[in-house]
């Protein structure tokens, strides 16, 4: 069985502390990217580089626009 003297409790504590005060930090960076509209832009036309690359029928094509585009749009809607 092991024994843990007061010091190693101590430190133990300590860390878990620390850890427990950094996690609990909002972290407010993704609102200035959810604003910049060049980044949905880009991504965007990368989507569109894949499509033409990869030649997609209509169909399928119409859903791999639609899907990202949708999931873009409720992120956004649930900002404001």
């Amino acid at each position: 069985m092991v024994k843990f003297n007061s010091k190693t409790i101590f430190c133990v504590f300590l860390f878990s502390l620390l850890l427990f005060l950094n996690s609990c930090k909002t972290d407010n960076r993704y609102l200035d990217r959810l604003n910049n509209t060049a980044l949905f832009n880009e991504a965007m036309q990368q989507l569109t580089d894949i499509v033409v690359y990869d030649i997609f029928s209509p169909p399928v094509a119409s859903r791999v626009y639609v899907y990202p585009t949708i999931a873009a749009y409720s992120i956004i809607q649930k900002k404001h």
